[in-house]
């Protein structure tokens, strides 16, 4: 089998044709109807999930909605993109919020450790007892061929509590808002 690229200018391009006469240029096809020739780090798949709800932790390591938890089942070679978003905000200004993400119960993508620091994917301290701020988190991971579950999260310095999707006061009022949190994960081909 043969696709064959009629009258198209592929020279300098990422791609490479497989094959030519005078006139045209051809990508095989392989017999299993895969495209060996096909380059590396597409998108295999997309799992995403949202968490609506909201919450409260006064946990230190981490409150793992389970909204914010999803599987993913690779191929060998292939890498996973995780992204997520999560609104979190501390319930005292006073306390510090920690977000974290983790692959199955172990956590990924943390800061290096250094004396009493918290090893965390990211962290941030507010001001304003209005609103809801939203700590990003993102990561490449290679965990290998299998399936994989992944997970993001937020907690507390000691003594404080954090909110999830709502802001610190959590008034019934028309400048309080309520937000959504993400994770999305990818399988990166080979």
């Amino acid at each position: 089998k043969q696709a064959i690229i009629d009258g198209a200018d592929i020279q300098g391009t990422a791609i490479l044709s497989t094959g030519e006469n005078s006139t045209n240029k051809y990508l095989r096809i392989d017999g299993d109807g895969s495209c060996s020739w096909q380059q590396t780090g597409k998108i295999l798949q997309v799992i995403s999930s949202t968490y609506s709800g909201s919450t409260t932790t006064t946990s230190t390591s981490g409150t793992f909605p389970s909204a914010l938890t999803v599987s993913i089942t690779i191929a060998s070679g292939s890498r996973v993109l995780i992204m997520g978003t999560i609104g979190a905000e501390g319930a005292d200004t006073t306390y510090t919020t920690f977000g974290y993400m983790r692959r199955g119960s172990t956590y990924i993508c943390l800061g290096d450790a250094s004396s009493n620091r918290r090893r965390v994917t990211n962290f941030q301290r507010q001001e304003s007892s209005q609103a809801s701020n939203t700590m990003a988190m993102n990561f490449v991971d290679n965990p290998g061929a299998g399936t994989h579950t992944y997970s993001i999260g937020v907690g507390v310095q000691s003594g404080g509590t954090v909110r999830i999707n709502s802001s610190r006061s959590d008034n019934n009022a028309s400048f309080n808002g309520r937000a959504a949190s993400t994770i999305t994960v990818m399988e990166i081909g080979q």
